[in-house]
């Protein structure tokens, strides 16, 4: 069968409307990533992406993701940056920031990640992603540059704030 970039992007395209769009309380596993390429090609335009588990993660960043932003010329080209990304990526579940920084690096002009992991680390973690999060969430970020709104997502506000991540960098 000959290579075919175009089925490829559209891949991704169409990759990147369905897990941007799923459920995070079924599809468990997030990354935010936005496009780092001009704004008439996509760029600067970020949106959760949820998945099943850490592994399909993986492999939409290191398979799929850099196929949205470039068109690789030839099969080999592809694989070559797919092995070159899930080298880096290896590390995402022991220490998710060095390997966002390394895929950061590696997939400049095309996309960057600002956070990978579960929903439940959006919920309750403290990170400062998902503090700045639960803060836009709260309104309480733009003017104030030590939020305090940065508590828990509480039971009864889950729905409001999943409806919120759904339109969260758009």
């Amino acid at each position: 069968m000959a290579w075919d970039s175009e089925a490829l992007t559209e891949l991704a395209n169409e990759t990147f409307s369905i897990t941007s769009s799923r459920d995070p309380r079924h599809f468990t596993w997030g990354v935010f990533a936005w496009g780092d390429t001009p704004a008439a090609c996509g760029g600067g335009v970020g949106a959760f992406h949820w998945f099943a588990d850490l592994a399909d993660l993986i492999a939409f960043i290191t398979d799929l993701a850099p196929a949205a932003y470039m068109t690789f010329d030839t099969e080999a080209e592809w694989l070559e940056q797919c092995q070159r990304l899930q080298v880096i990526a290896s590390c995402s579940e022991t220490n998710p920031e060095d390997a966002i920084t390394g895929l950061n690096t590696e997939l400049k002009f095309l996309c960057q990640i600002d956070w990978i992991g579960p929903l439940e680390q959006l919920l309750s973690g403290n990170c400062s992603f998902v503090l700045k999060v639960r803060a836009r969430f709260r309104n309480d970020w733009e003017d104030n540059l030590d939020p305090v709104s940065t508590n828990v997502i509480a039971p009864e506000e889950l729905q409001t704030f999943l409806d919120f991540l759904s339109e969260y960098g758009f």
